[in-house]
């Protein structure tokens, strides 16, 4: 076992990385301790769940990636940043709650916690970034907040049990492979701010089965909406744009659509 040493304000780099034995009982984290820098818990697969101080700001990069007994992280709410691939390969997270000064999750955060059933985001959130819930496979919903205005390249690509998202207003594009191969999502609400629909957005969508398009909307990327075949209902608003643009196959292998 290990004990930290009260005064410890931060853990660095690689400080326990692949210390594969190391158990929840094997150490506590002092309260003081401020960053847990970058791999510094990364691969120690026996822990299961951790509890972080309240005087927490900083997580790092891949700082507890490939933990994949991990089932539970307490997150404190003075936590302000939580580096890239922060929980990468963590397989067995089922749930988790993300601090209210959260301002953005990076990218790769999540990338194949494929139990993760649920999350919590605050309501300041405003980023989402590059494949942040990647393969996240048992994700079943997320509500997105108000004040959310980006969303990067396939941040919920391949989230298979995704049923139903509503995208808030302020969001103005939908980036390349988003919500490609989300094979249960039957259900989408796009914003009216909306203007472009980017590359493979919706690819392989197949339980898709209506859409409706907002009015300043101006570009529909190259396979958007490619293998969506369930998807019989494209609905163009009367004032939608008359400038869009619809990429080279972005309907191709819509087989339930008709004209």
């Amino acid at each position: 076992s290990i004990t930290l040493p009260e005064g410890l304000k931060s853990i660095g780099e690689f400080a326990f990385y692949n210390c594969n034995s190391l158990t929840n009982a094997d150490i506590t984290l002092p309260e003081g301790l401020k960053s847990i820098e970058g791999h510094a818990f990364c691969k120690c697969s026996s822990l299961t769940s951790i509890t972080l101080p309240i005087s927490m700001k900083s997580i790092g990069t891949c700082a507890f990636a490939g933990c994949s007994g991990f089932t539970r992280i307490t997150l404190p709410d003075t936590l302000v940043n939580i580096g890239v691939r922060a929980f990468h390969d963590c397989s067995s997270l089922a749930a988790i709650n993300l601090p209210k000064g959260l301002l953005s999750i990076g990218e790769y955060v999540f990338y194949n916690c494929s139990s993760l059933v649920r999350i919590t985001l605050p309501e300041e959130l405003k980023y989402i970034h590059e494949r942040a819930f990647f393969e996240c496979s048992n994700l079943l919903t997320i509500n997105l907040p108000e004040k959310l205005t980006y969303i990067g390249a396939c941040a919920f690509n391949g989230c298979t049990n995704l049923v139903r998202i509503i995208l808030p207003e302020g969001l103005t594009r939908i980036d390349e492979g988003t919500f490609g191969r989300c094979s249960s999502l039957s259900s989408i609400t796009l914003p009216p701010t909306l203007t472009r629909i980017d590359e493979g957005a919706f690819y392989k969508c197949s339980s898709l089965t209506s859409i409706t398009l907002p009015e300043r909307l101006t570009s529909i990327g190259v396979g958007a909406f490619s293998g969506c075949s369930s998807l019989a209902d494209v609905k163009f608003s009367e004032a939608t744009n008359i400038t869009v643009t619809i990429g080279h196959r972005a309907f191709g292998g819509c087989t339930s659509l008709t004209y």
